[in-house]
């Protein structure tokens, strides 16, 4: 059942165009009583056997019933208009939130509790939306943009319903006033002669039960007044059940809106009970609630639903470019190109339909007529693999070839992808924060909205192995997304080596060569939790380097320097154990003690120089947040694809594409383990 038939059913058979026409009807036809002669008590007068005429004694006017009088006198339609609106239900809201209306609403108990007990309209005027809704409104019909569902927040029913109550309250503003004639002025005011109504507490009501009697027995003195009255108060009632729908309508729309876009993200309480995560959302929700029943203007309104989107250049950058692709993908896209070595001075059918390919993009402006492979379209190829992530030849290679047939439909798929993580990003509020991108495999230092460091990073290589438990492929050494706060750096560091990297990697080179340890600074220690493990020296040989920037997590990675700067060079830079290595360590400790107020360039040297192991705790920690942005917006606003490295984006546009079942290895004969004084040991499956 439509909502539009629901309301109106309160009509009984009158559409909204009918009940007016009604209205226009009745008060002609029921305006046209001839007046009587005013009525004299005539009796016998027993002494002088005369008719005299006897003037009966009127009493005193309670002082509420002669201001009555007066108001029937100067404005009757005004007087009739309050006492109807006192006969409409006060808590037409929490009747709508009470029941099942004829749409779904996602959030009903929580408005409930938001709504609380006086049911204030927030969304809604008596004409339709109210400031806050029409702001509400028009931002959800526009959600598409965002990459979000508009029909997730009741589009349909917000529509219907804004036009249901234009047409309800346009019907009722245009009806006939409820006027009075003279002759039922009079009678009006003769009704206030009654006792019972002077003697009421609430001599309106009195006066309005005796002209419009609820008591189906009871004879009304004025029946024009009563049918005109019957249609205007059943059109109050659906209006006003109308606007109760509409408002909880628009509030519903607006705390989804207000969730999808901002509240729902909680990836910084990654570890926190579910409980706890759901007190955070709805405290946010809550406080939004708050934000829009106050806000007094459309631009106050607006402000509210503007603070929604991730406030980051690049996500503003990627709506705009989804913008560019969506348009590409609805003209057709582009077709896949058969693979063929090309260099310049190469020419045929192929460099024609590259030519086609690269214009489609943005990336050749050139002429078409010319099949040959020139300098203009060199450029364009050198332009099109720097915002790849592939080697800047200006030529053709497999890897070319390979990013050029991925579809117009997938590359805008990735960036929608992208817009959502940024919903889901982790910096939050932070004002000062590093920010890690995988996929990039860059590092950004920011404070204040500006950025202050760029640097090149090298993230967890794509070593796969096959659990064993699960039976599922997963990368072993992958960077883990995660958000921890850097609280200090530690120069000449000790290398304390994971487990799994001494039994998988370095007991094997033992084996083979039993000063393996002592050449390269090997040691074995006892901490003093009684914990056995395996360090490396600080030195020139230590995969740390100088320096390593330490915020605590779970999962035990940090920021560090490297012996093995050559593998910056490469644009895809997936070779560490997981821990992220800087190219730039030098750069990035100043400014992190700069920032802190500790950085002493003499101090720091000669700390290098003894080449102890030395901590600097921060002053003020600094969170980190490491995350996967497979598309990015460079300076000239245009998208640049990079490496789905762990296959994530992947998995999320395609669930289920990526073949994750595996069958694990036998068990070795043997394991690998040092004994408590150092010495190499095998224990086979026996133990």
């Amino acid at each position: 059942m439509s909502i539009t038939h629901v309301l109106t059913s309160s009509f009984r058979s009158f559409s909204v165009i009918s009940f007016t026409a009604f209205l226009f009807f009745a008060a002609g036809t029921m305006n046209c009583s001839e007046e009587e002669d005013n009525e004299i008590s005539i009796v016998e007068s027993p002494e002088l056997n005369e008719p005299i005429i006897e003037e009966e004694v009127a009493r005193p006017l309670p002082e509420e019933v002669s201001a009555l009088r007066t108001t029937i006198i100067e404005d009757f339609s005004d007087l009739y208009e309050r006492a109807l609106h006192n006969e409409l239900p006060n808590n037409s809201i929490a009747q709508v939130l009470a029941t099942d209306p004829p749409f779904r609403i996602h959030r009903q108990a929580f408005l409930r509790s938001l709504y609380g007990e006086d049911h204030a309209f927030i969304f809604t005027d008596s004409d339709g939306l109210g400031t806050a809704g029409e702001v509400v409104v028009e931002t959800i019909r526009n959600a598409g943009y965002h990459v979000l569902d508009p029909t997730r927040y009741l589009t349909e029913a917000l529509e219907e319903l804004i036009e249901q109550q234009r047409e309800l309250y346009h019907a009722i503003s245009n009806a006939p006033q409820m006027k009075l004639t003279d002759e039922e002025s009079e009678q009006v005011l003769a009704l206030l002669e009654d006792p019972q109504i002077q003697d009421s507490a609430h001599p309106t009501e009195a006066l309005f039960e005796a002209l419009f009697p609820t008591n189906t027995s009871q004879v009304a003195p004025i029946p024009r007044l009563v049918s005109l009255h019957e249609i205007r108060l059943e059109a109050a009632r659906a209006h006003a059940g109308s606007r109760a729908l509409l408002e909880v309508a628009s509030a519903d729309a607006f705390l989804g809106y207000a969730f999808d876009m901002r509240h729902f993200n909680v990836s910084m309480l990654d570890d926190a009970e579910e409980e706890e995560q759901h007190r955070v959302i709805s405290a946010r929700m809550t406080s939004s609630f708050e934000e829009i029943s106050a806000a007094n203007s459309s631009p106050a309104a607006q402000a509210i639903m503007d603070a929604f989107p991730p406030q980051f250049a690049q996500y503003t950058g990627l709506l705009e470019e989804r913008a560019r692709y969506q348009a590409i993908v609805e003209a057709g896209g582009w077709d896949d190109i058969r693979p063929r070595s090309l260099d310049r001075g190469s020419h045929g059918r192929v460099v024609a339909l590259l030519k086609e390919r690269l214009r489609l993009e943005g990336y050749y402006e050139g002429s078409m007529e010319s099949d040959v492979f020139d300098q203009e379209v060199v450029n364009s190829v050198r332009k099109y693999q720097e915002n790849h992530q592939l080697d800047v030849t200006g030529e053709s290679s497999r890897d070319f070839w390979s990013s050029i047939n991925v579809s117009a439909e997938y590359r805008l798929s990735q960036i929608e992808v992208t817009i959502q993580r940024w919903r889901e990003n982790r910096i939050g509020d932070d004002d000062y924060y590093i920010w890690v991108n995988i996929p990039d495999f860059h590092a950004e230092v920011w404070r204040n909205g500006e950025r202050q460091l760029r640097y090149r990073v090298i993230v967890g290589n794509r070593t796969r192995h096959c659990n064993e438990r699960t039976e599922q492929w997963e990368y072993i050494n992958a960077t883990p997304i995660q958000s921890a706060r850097m609280t200090y750096v530690v120069l000449n560091p000790h290398w304390n080596i994971p487990p799994r990297i001494v039994e998988e990697e370095l007991l094997p080179n033992l084996e083979e060569n039993p000063l393996y340890f002592e050449e390269n600074g090997f040691e074995q220690i006892t901490t003093e939790s009684g914990w056995t493990t395996v360090r490396q020296l600080p030195g020139g040989s230590n995969p740390l380097g100088l320096v390593k920037f330490i915020f605590p997590n779970p999962h035990n990675t940090y920021m560090h320097d490297t012996n093995r700067r050559n593998y910056f060079n490469y644009d895809i830079r997936a070779f560490s154990h997981g821990c992220m290595r800087v190219h730039e360590p030098e750069r990035l400790l100043e400014l992190i003690l700069r920032n802190d107020g500790q950085w002493d360039e003499e101090r720091v040297q000669e700390i290098w120089e003894e080449a102890e192991e030395t901590s600097i705790s921060l002053r003020e920690g600094i969170p980190v947040h490491i995350e996967y942005y497979v598309v990015r917006v460079n300076e000239n606003g245009e998208a640049t694809f990079l490496s789905d490295v762990y296959r994530y984006d992947r998995e999320r546009i395609n669930p289920g594409s990526l073949d994750r079942e595996c069958e694990p290895e036998p068990d070795p004969e043997y394991e690998l383990f040092l004994s408590e004084e150092g010495t190499l040991m095998r224990r086979d499956q026996a133990g």
